[in-house]
């Protein structure tokens, strides 16, 4: 690209102080974990109206809420935007869609699934529960559903994220107990003095709690769930006293709660952790624990929006900074991408294989595939060896693979998981995968005309086109380029992919068809890149569509920007970046 083109659509982007890189905006976890780390410290937030504000734009007509603005409706994101508006004493608006979505999530075979047509899974089940109970939703368990938690328990006592699970986890107990209360406590074919001895047999000889093997080192979320699951339960710790010295341990004096021991970050949900599970444990904070950490959380909002994990300006975050890690990979500033890529290394999370969004939670898919993409680029490596290993534990028993560990399958997280372990192996064979097992969660998701994002979804050209590179990747050739000839009927006159036939062009689903076309040998100028992009282009950056008037930061920077290296080289090739 011509270094005067290249200067008028680098973005004014600061990278956070942290030494990473951001993307504008608040975050909606890290929001639910504030407000009600505040409630339960008798504060509210600075400015609670932009709270409210930020959290009623996420309200889908369905009733439901996205994670981010115009995103379909999920269970998590819906029980903590209904969770934080009550919190904050504001109301839910469209209660009768709102039931009415509620139900459609109860899974064939039983249980509760994230989004409709998904799996079952325990975190989805307990968001539904809670959901529902604050709600006023009515919501009768099936005997399917009886069965299905019935199912979660493993050999060892210890409940796992669904059924034929392999291995237990305290959350999993956590999640599973809560929703069972919550929808009435029905008789349950439990072992109940088996759960509640595994539970306790996760206390660590320094007094907190691990999440269950292979992670054996306390934390403060795994303290908090394993206590609340354990009070749930009627019982308390083994060593209660040690419990509560641990978690008071975590504090850092002026500030707030780290997630575990020689962790330097104060982050919200280290917050939220400590002060709910000593109110689990009956421990009420001396007042200048309260205070600080009170005033540690409210420095997190931003102004006139909602939370993020720490102080906005330090709040860096995998996505953008591996983003931003490609771009200057792209303009030969090694610096920046070192620096940059520094921060990505750090951010594979110590006690799991994978990088986190953030240091406020756990290691995802997505973000793991784009940091691995970024270090690959930057010619830096992440620890492969413990990556393999966490996505060998990541497939669920239907084959394919959720966002992060215990979540539902879906096919983007599948087919990221698919791609990344390519990335690190450089081969089809893909050693830690069950290969049947994807084939057939893939399969699943397959239309005549395309592929759904979950068995029974809406088919659009990005699932379609992460697919066919699924089925490339399992060495179902036959199969992926089937799909790929599908991709045709999502092509723009103006240039690019649409969504759906006939629709506007966008950045993500252009990237997804550009990328499948290319990784399958197929003929990249049907897509029209050169005709597309001068219509994205923004001072400092990229639009995701045509009719979106600024540019839409660094994730749409950094497809942008390698896709017009697709239109100048035909031998550059896209990495694998899923959205």
């Amino acid at each position: 690209m011509p270094e005067e083109l290249i200067s008028q659509i680098r973005p004014p982007f600061a990278e956070s102080r942290d030494g990473g890189a951001q993307q504008a905006g608040a975050d909606l976890w890290c929001t639910y974990a504030a407000v009600r780390t505040l409630k339960w410290l008798g504060q509210a937030p600075a400015d609670p109206v932009g709270c409210v504000q930020f959290v009623l734009e996420r309200q889908n007509l369905d009733g439901g809420f996205g994670w981010q603005k115009a995103l379909s409706s999920d269970a998590w994101s819906t029980y903590y935007c209904a969770q934080t508006l009550g919190d904050l004493g504001h109301c839910v608006p469209r209660e009768t869609a709102l039931a009415g979505w509620l139900q459609q999530l109860a899974a064939h075979g039983g249980g509760f699934a994230m989004t409709p047509g998904q799996s079952a899974d325990v975190w989805a089940s307990y968001y539904v529960a809670k959901t529902c109970r604050s709600r006023g939703v009515p919501l009768v368990l099936r005997p399917q559903d009886t069965r299905w938690f019935h199912q979660l328990q493993h050999a060892s006592g210890g409940l796992t994220w669904t059924v034929q699970g392999r291995r237990p986890d305290v959350r999993a107990c956590y999640y599973g107990v809560e929703a069972w209360s919550d929808f009435g406590s029905p008789p349950l074919d439990w072992d109940f003095a088996a759960l509640s001895a595994w539970l306790k047999q996760q206390q660590t000889t320094e007094g907190g709690f691990a999440f269950g093997a292979p992670y054996t080192e306390p934390c403060l979320w795994a303290t908090f769930r394993a206590v609340r699951a354990l009070a749930a339960l009627g019982e308390r710790p083994a060593r209660a006293e040690e419990c509560t010295a641990w978690i008071l341990g975590q504090w850092l004096a002026g500030s707030g709660f780290r997630r575990w021991k020689d962790y330097p970050i104060v982050d919200v949900w280290a917050c939220f952790s400590a002060v709910g599970g000593l109110r689990a444990l009956g421990i009420r904070l001396p007042q200048r624990i309260a205070d600080e950490t009170a005033q540690a959380v409210r420095a997190f909002q931003i102004p006139g929006s909602g939370f993020t994990y720490r102080e906005p300006e330090y709040a860096g975050d995998a996505l953008a900074t591996a983003a931003l890690c490609i771009v200057a990979c792209l303009d030969a500033d090694s610096a920046r991408a070192r620096r940059l890529g520094t921060w990505l290394q750090a951010a594979q999370m110590p006690y799991e294989g994978g990088v986190m969004y953030m240091p406020a939670r756990g290691a995802e898919v997505r973000c793991t595939l784009w940091a691995q993409e970024a270090a690959r680029l930057n010619r830096q490596n992440l620890d492969w060896e413990r990556l393999e290993e966490w996505f060998a534990a990541m497939q669920n028993p239907d084959g394919g693979f959720g966002y992060w560990e215990g979540r539902g399958s879906d096919l983007c997280a599948t087919v990221s998981a698919l791609e990344c372990l390519n990335s690190i192996e450089n081969t089809r064979l893909l050693a830690p995968v069950d290969h049947a097992g994807a084939l057939a969660f893939v399969r699943s998701c397959v239309r005549d005309w395309g592929a759904a994002l979950v068995p029974g979804g809406v088919v659009t050209s990005t699932t379609t086109a992460m697919a066919a590179r699924a089925f490339w990747f399992l060495n179902e050739n036959v199969e992926a380029s089937r799909l790929a000839e599908q991709l045709a009927r999502y092509l723009c006159s103006i240039g690019g992919a649409a969504a759906q036939p006939g629709g506007l062009p966008d950045l993500v689903s252009t990237y997804q068809v550009a990328r499948t076309m290319q990784l399958l040998e197929r003929d990249l100028r049907p897509v029209a890149l050169a005709r597309l992009l001068p219509r994205l282009r923004r001072q400092g950056g990229y639009a995701w569509t045509p009719l979106t008037q600024e540019e839409c930061g660094p994730l749409a920077l950094c497809l942008g920007r390698l896709l017009q290296c697709a239109t100048e080289d035909p031998a550059f090739s896209l990495p694998a970046l899923n959205l």
